[in-house]
């Protein structure tokens, strides 16, 4: 939620001398230069979360994402289309958010291609996907045998939750603005997250850490 400018931003990416681990360049506003030098120069991220970016321009990855990438955050994310992402992901990602990607192309048939991509996923975020429909939740349950938390609020498509008792793995739902039966699964706690901690830095209403590491006074 910085103020930088393109420029500055890309500047500041570009003069590091070994690669980030960890970025987060939340709401800010990004180009083609900044995705490139990303992909390019960084190549040892771990995560990264360009939720809420825009753009003036049609940008897209231009290479695959680090290999050692293990959460991504798109969330809302106005400067790409989740899609055109899939093929560039690396097989071992652990936690992804695409929420708010409504555009016609990102359905189920989208999806299927996404878990079998990244069969791995232990987290997924498609909360604000108005085209997923109740065949996502049967694609997820035969897909991701370690998914333990699943983020489908106001997919209002989705209305057979059945599939949802065959996620054995799973131990988080978030369901907002959907009616789901409460008693779907004893082992699986609803509705427990408000805001997604996917590859943010900083997670809780203290703050007291950043990446996970500790912050002293």
């Amino acid at each position: 939620m910085a103020n930088i400018s393109e420029v500055n931003l890309n500047v500041i990416l570009s003069a590091n001398e070994v690669s980030l681990k960890k970025l987060s360049i939340e709401s800010l506003d990004i180009n083609q230069e900044t995705l490139d030098v990303i992909t390019g120069k960084h190549v040892e991220l771990e995560a990264l979360n360009i939720s809420l970016c825009r753009s003036t321009e049609d940008i897209a990855f231009s290479e695959a994402l680090p290999t050692n990438l293990r959460e991504l955050n798109m969330a809302w994310c106005e400067a790409m289309n989740a899609v055109d992402v899939i093929p560039l992901l690396p097989t071992n990602l652990d936690r992804l958010n695409l929420s708010g990607h409504r555009e016609e192309q990102f359905n189920d048939e989208s999806l299927g291609l996404l878990i079998s991509k990244c069969p791995k996923l232990h987290e997924l975020d498609i909360s604000d996907c108005h085209e997923m429909t109740s065949d996502a939740l049967i694609i997820i349950s035969r897909g991701l045998l370690r998914l333990r938390a699943l983020n489908i609020s106001r997919c209002y498509y989705m209305t057979d939750f059945e599939h949802i008792r065959k996620i054995l793995s799973l131990r988080n739902l978030s369901a907002f603005g959907l009616t789901i039966d409460t008693t779907l699964s004893p082992r699986v706690k609803l509705n427990e997250e408000l805001f997604s901690t996917v590859a943010r830095p900083t997670v809780g209403l203290r703050r007291s850490s950043i990446w996970n590491i500790r912050l002293t006074n």
